[in-house]
């Protein structure tokens, strides 16, 4: 397989080398979350699930579903 192994924040995430791939505009979208506490969170089209990812690990409490 061609497979690309990428650090973020801690988080280990293996990735296709063509094909989508998360880039910075995820991690710009991820950036703009600023609530206190979140119960819920829904990643709708979720593409390599890396601001999903992100949130379940800000907010630890919280439920996360990724679609």
């Amino acid at each position: 397989m061609n497979l690309t192994l990428d650090t973020i924040r801690y988080i280990k995430l293996y990735q296709n080398k063509k094909g989508y791939r998360f880039s910075v505009d995820a991690l710009l979208l991820y950036s703009f979350v600023n609530i206190h506490r979140a119960y819920r969170i829904a990643d709708l089209g979720a593409g390599s699930g890396i601001v999903g990812i992100l949130l379940a690990k800000k907010y630890h409490d919280s439920e996360v579903a990724l679609i």
